[in-house]
């Protein structure tokens, strides 16, 4: 009796030691990881346990996926820091691709500080000062791995199993893509000027453009201005029996004065969602736009996705690049 009750608490004690080893590995294994840049302010964030690279496309999350498996907390050092953090449930990495989705909800950042606890995707970005570059901003995203969950964060080349609303969502977003309706955003937001470089057919052109929700968005007088002359002009005009503004593939674009010119306004701006109606060769296309200052700004992908107007990224060089003698692909 006594040897068999010996037996049963060394086999508990032993248990209980390899459980505690197990909690002990587990807590070292997750480490802090800073994001540095090159003004000097930097961001740092909790309880990391995994990182992924992916491949950045401008949507101004940077190139690295933080994976924790509980809470994190990121805190903001430097001088002059402007936060933004959302949550983003319909985030998925697909490869080395990672797709932040429309669906952003900002979660608050208090005293240079903010907790996550919500299991899914994050996105952020904090900018040191009030000029927005690549050498003044910090980016992130971070992915929180439910704690009852068995799956590991995923790996590059898998697809996250997302939960039924976010597919519902994703079913009604492809079926609304060839709709007739533009698509108007229901909320203000903040717009950053867009620090990146753009090269027009491998030039450099100045324009006055805007990062919102990690896209961008351009003047569509200014890019009429950029490409006229090319495979993929058009022009812009009022169609005035339509009350909205009508677009013509491959007619020269006629300049109305201010095109490529920089406004009086720096820094971030609040823009503002407009529904302007946008025709193409007669036949109204879904231009997702904002109002900033007093001009509409449009998606730079939804227009080169209606004009057939090559798109690329150089997230090393920080560069966009509009390629009219390709076609434009996803």
């Amino acid at each position: 009796m006594h040897q068999t009750f010996k037996k049963v608490s060394t086999a508990l004690v032993f248990t209980l030691l390899v459980s505690l080893f197990s909690s002990v590995a587990a807590w070292a294994a997750a480490s802090e990881k800073t994001v540095k840049t090159q003004q000097g302010g930097y961001v740092k964030i909790s309880n990391i346990s995994e990182e992924i690279k992916y491949t950045d496309e401008g949507a101004g999350v940077g190139d690295t996926l933080f994976i924790a498996h509980g809470p994190v907390v990121v805190t903001v050092h430097g001088d002059e820091p402007s936060a933004s953090v959302s949550f983003l449930a319909e985030a998925k990495l697909e490869g080395d691709l990672f797709d932040i989705g429309e669906s952003m909800e900002e979660i608050p950042v208090k005293d240079n500080q903010v907790t996550l606890t919500k299991p899914g995707y994050y996105g952020g970005y904090v900018i040191f000062g009030s000029e927005y570059s690549i050498e003044t901003v910090a980016q992130f995203a971070i992915q929180i791995v439910s704690a009852s969950s068995t799956e590991s964060a995923v790996k590059p080349g898998k697809s996250p199993e997302a939960p039924k609303a976010t597919e519902v969502k994703t079913e009604e977003k492809a079926e609304a893509k060839p709709a007739d309706k533009p698509a108007v955003p229901s909320e203000t937001a903040a717009a950053q000027p867009t620090a990146s470089k753009v090269l027009v057919n491998g030039k450099e052109v100045a324009f006055e453009a805007y990062s919102i929700n990690g896209n961008n968005y351009f003047k569509l007088r200014d890019l009429a201005q950029a490409v006229t002359g090319t495979e993929k002009q058009f022009e812009v005009g009022w169609d005035a029996a339509k009350n909205a503004i009508g677009l013509e593939a491959g007619k020269a674009y006629t300049p109305a004065g201010g095109e490529l010119a920089a406004s009086s306004g720096t820094g971030a701006q609040v823009a503002n969602p407009t529904g302007s109606k946008i025709y193409l060769d007669g036949k109204e296309v879904p231009l997702t736009a904002y109002n900033i200052g007093g001009n509409n700004y449009f998606k730079l992908r939804d227009i080169a996705s209606a004009l057939n107007i090559g798109i690329t990224w150089d997230g090393q060089a920080s560069l966009i690049g509009i390629d009219t003698k390709s076609d434009y692909k996803e």
